[in-house]
């Protein structure tokens, strides 16, 4: 029995491992603005057709007032920018509630990122099935596709810019994070807000596709509230955050 009771937490423990493993390859390898996460939905919600056709302000036109608004500022942070930002950015291309909010400035320690990843990466998924529908609504081209000016300091990304996906995961998992650790509010909406402007500083979104992705973070966060299911996950999430602090 004592071995058998071994056996049972090695296997726990490589497999716990091989997911981890595998989410980073997948991320890696494929290293879009939603880095391999599965765009299908759970079934914890449904969205009407009313709500999608609503989801976000539309993207601006190509010459208007924000449409030049967004290159000036995107021109403007690329004179500014650090080889420190480009260096986050291109770290930030991963999407996992670690590479966004853990780390030495982060707001998770490593057994908290640990614990808390495989449930967050199902919550990114629910928000990349909006994502994508969204960027191919308004199919609105990448800044540098636009722009011979710009040259990205980190990966040049393959999907449409509006809305950005780093910005609505971000978002959601901004809510999610101050349900679960409220005394560290604070630090995890700085973390958030830096997350949608070093996309701008690197030369991957334009500011209103940073806007509109936090947005729709919140709204898809609002619509996961209405379930049943993902307050059992948040109870999960709270299970392992308490297990993780001791």
């Amino acid at each position: 029995m004592k071995i058998s009771t071994l056996w049972l937490g090695v296997i726990k423990s490589v497999s716990q491992l091989a997911f981890l493993a595998l989410c980073t390859t997948i991320a890696v390898a494929d290293a879009t603005d939603v880095s391999g996460i599965n765009e299908q939905p759970t079934g914890l919600y449904t969205w009407t057709q009313s709500e999608l056709d609503n989801l976000i302000p539309p993207a601006p036109k190509r010459n208007s007032a924000q449409d030049k608004k967004d290159y000036a500022e995107l021109l403007q942070r690329q004179k500014s920018r650090t080889p420190a930002q480009c260096a986050k950015g291109a770290e930030q291309v991963v999407v996992t509630v670690g590479t966004f909010y853990g780390g030495e400035n982060g707001v998770l320690s490593p057994k908290e990122v640990q614990h808390l990843l495989p449930l967050f990466h199902r919550l990114a998924g629910e928000t990349n099935y909006v994502i994508q529908l969204e960027k191919r609504k308004w199919g609105r081209p990448r800044p540098y596709e636009v722009d011979q000016r710009l040259n990205p300091c980190a990966h040049r990304e393959t999907t449409k810019a509006y809305p950005s996906g780093h910005a609505a995961i971000a978002k959601l998992f901004e809510n999610a994070l101050i349900e679960l650790y409220p005394n560290r509010a604070k630090r995890i909406k700085e973390l958030s807000q830096e997350i949608g402007n070093t996309r701008i500083t690197i030369g991957v979104h334009h500011p209103s596709d940073i806007h509109a992705g936090r947005i729709l973070g919140d709204l898809v966060y609002k619509k996961l509230k209405t379930s049943n299911a993902f307050a059992a996950w948040l109870t999960d999430a709270k299970n392992a955050s308490v297990s993780a602090a001791l």
